[in-house]
C-alpha cells in the first residue's frame, strides 16, 4: 500500500463519520478529485505526485468536519496530526504538505510550486465539474486544461 493509500485510509475514517449523507459524499468526491488533479499536475510540473496528491485530499478536511472558519489553516491542522500519527512521513514532507494546505485559499497569491500545484488541482477540479471559475482561476489553469 502507498503512502497516499495509507493516509486516504486514516482520513477517510473521519469522512465516514459526517453524519451528513450528501456532504460525506461531496466531501470523498472533491477530495479524490483533487488529489488526482494534483497528481496530474505535478507530473507536468516534474514534481513528486505523492506529496501534492496526499496534500490534495486533505486539504478541506477541515470544511466538511468542522464547517468552522479558517477552514485552511484547520485543514492544514488536522492534516498535520494524521500525517504525524501516521508515521510515514518526514517533517519536511509534513511541514510541505501543512504549508500547501493553509495557502490553497489564497489563489491570488503566488507562493511555492507545492503550493501552486495544490491551489491549481483545486481550481481545476472545480472547473471539471462546471463550476463558475473567476478569471484569476482560469488563469491558473488554462495550461492543464
Amino acid at each position: 500500500m502507498t503512502r497516499f493509500e495509507e493516509i486516504k485510509k486514516i482520513a477517510d475514517s473521519f469522512y465516514n463519520g459526517i453524519e451528513d449523507d450528501e456532504n460525506r459524499k461531496l466531501c470523498f468526491a472533491h477530495s479524490q478529485e483533487v488529489a488526482d488533479c494534483a497528481q496530474e499536475i505535478a507530473i507536468i510540473e516534474d514534481y513528486n505526485p505523492e506529496l501534492v496528491q496526499v496534500a490534495g485530499y486533505l486539504h478541506d478536511c477541515a470544511q466538511y468536519l468542522e464547517h468552522g472558519h479558517h477552514h485552511a489553516f484547520r485543514s492544514s491542522v488536522m492534516a498535520r496530526d494524521m500525517l504525524v500519527d501516521s508515521q510515514l512521513f518526514s517533517t519536511e514532507e509534513i511541514n510541505r504538505i501543512m504549508n500547501s494546505i493553509a495557502r490553497h485559499s489564497d489563489k491570488d497569491r503566488v507562493d511555492g510550486p507545492c503550493d501552486e500545484i495544490l491551489k491549481n488541482a483545486d481550481c481545476l477540479a472545480k472547473y471539471r465539474k462546471g463550476e463558475m471559475c473567476s478569471d484569476t482561476v482560469k488563469s491558473r489553469i488554462k495550461k492543464y486544461i
